[in-house]
């Protein structure tokens, strides 16, 4: 296993995907055990997205040196082998270049100003102008084709093609998509898929398998399903849909994985089976690392990734809070009837995101879920809710209880302060 200094010494080429595909394996597994690495890895590319934001702007793009040559005023050159010196009198190649010389102060802001001409006239057309860009494709191959979900017009994808919110895109027996979407994440789209980019943080796999790289950040990544939805914050996974069901297999991070009836949490290792309306299986211990190996074996143009790369960073807005609210709820083992939710009443009187209500066990073992309305805080003269435990759950006794409140952006942006979570007995 390499060392501290070797990783350390990779950290740029690897935020410039400049290493061999064997290389950056060999980096991110270094990352995964060593959590001094990790640290130092966020901080530069912290760092690194901040030099993005601040110079993305004057990144040159083109090579620009024939245009800034041809500019360039013809200069003599002076020649010294054979001129006799003689006190009191100066050569006049000499002379010349000293007239040169006082010259410069005059043509270095001509020159300055030229170029500054060249780089705005060379300069691309900005990723942000695509009003409803999300997204580069950093590499299509063999048969790749897209369209827009309100018409029914494909045609062929090409690598550096901007990818816009609500395409659908189909790769073909052969075909194999790589892109990127603001945020950032990474997807490899693999063949005889059907996907939805909904925006830069939702995706709707049809049918197919896409293996995902996505970036931690307050906002969560959902991808929808026909038989129940992905839910992650950051992780790497691979979702693989088709007419017996959808299985989700999770390299690192966690992937919450629900249906209309129960839901799972997944983790480094671990894969979900499910379908609609059925209980996700839960399989331990799966070899997921054959999922990133296979992801990790195809490289995407360098030109490609490099223009995503600049562009993702001064183009992503985040939200300015975390939204997933955590509760730790103590019952001694007593029977429980309801779970009561209290907040801090906002002064919006709409737009305001529903929730959704995960309960699961000290083990994380999922109970129960359920899903509080945003019309039940608009009403401002209310500050708690009961969310009532199935019947069948009533009796069980557990010591903890695991309450996840995470928003539903679908209905509104405003978010709810919650203050305190408790547990509810059952009189006897």
């Amino acid at each position: 296993m390499a060392s501290c200094i070797q990783i350390r010494s990779l950290q740029q080429a690897y935020l410039d995907d400049e290493l061999s595909s064997g290389e950056k394996l060999q980096f991110e597994e270094h990352l995964r055990e060593c959590p001094a690495c990790t640290r130092e890895m966020e901080n530069a590319r912290f760092l690194t997205v901040r030099l993005f934001e601040v110079f993305g702007r004057d990144r040159l793009q083109d090579d620009l040196t024939s245009s800034i040559m041809a500019h360039l005023p013809e200069m003599d050159t002076p020649h010294f082998s054979g001129v006799r010196r003689v006190k009191g009198f100066q050569p006049k190649s000499v002379s010349r270049l000293s007239r040169v010389a006082s010259l410069i102060p005059v043509f270095v802001p001509v020159l300055l100003v030229i170029l500054a001409a060249l780089l705005w006239a060379a300069w691309p057309t900005s990723f942000m102008k695509e009003a409803k860009a999300v997204g580069v494709i950093t590499l299509s191959r063999g048969e790749v084709q897209s369209g827009h979900t309100t018409g029914h017009a494909f045609q062929e994808t090409k690598t550096k093609d901007i990818l816009a919110k609500d395409v659908l895109v189909k790769t073909g027996e052969n075909g194999l998509l790589l892109f990127g979407l603001l945020g950032p994440t990474q997807a490899t789209l693999y063949g005889n898929s059907l996907l939805q980019v909904v925006n830069e943080r939702e995706l709707l796999l049809e049918q197919g398998r896409i293996f995902l790289d996505v970036h931690g950040e307050p906002r969560a990544f959902r991808v929808g399903t026909p038989h129940g939805d992905i839910r992650v914050m950051g992780t790497s996974f691979q979702v693989d849909t088709g007419p017996q069901g959808t299985s989700v297999t999770v390299v690192r991070g966690q992937v919450l994985v629900e249906n209309d009836k129960s839901f799972a949490l997944l983790t480094g290792g671990s894969q979900g089976v499910f379908q609609k309306g059925g209980v996700p299986e839960v399989y331990q211990n799966v070899p997921a690392k054959r999922c990133l190996e296979e992801a990790r074996s195809v490289l995407p143009d360098p030109g490609a990734e490099r223009y995503f790369r600049s562009q993702y960073a001064a183009a992503s807005i985040l939200p300015a809070t975390v939204q997933k609210q955590i509760f730790m709820v103590e019952t001694r083992r007593r029977p429980v009837s309801a779970v009561k939710l209290n907040w801090l009443p906002d002064p919006y009187a709409e737009g305001h995101a529903g929730y959704q209500v995960y309960v699961s066990d000290s083990a994380l073992n999922p109970l129960f879920k359920a899903y509080i309305a945003p019309d039940v805080f608009k009403d401002k003269s209310r500050d708690n809710l009961l969310v009532a435990v199935p019947e069948n759950l009533q009796g069980e006794a557990v010591s903890m209880l695991h309450i996840t409140l995470m928003p539903d952006y679908k209905s509104g942006q405003v978010e709810t302060s919650f203050t305190e979570v408790s547990a509810i007995g059952i009189r006897q």
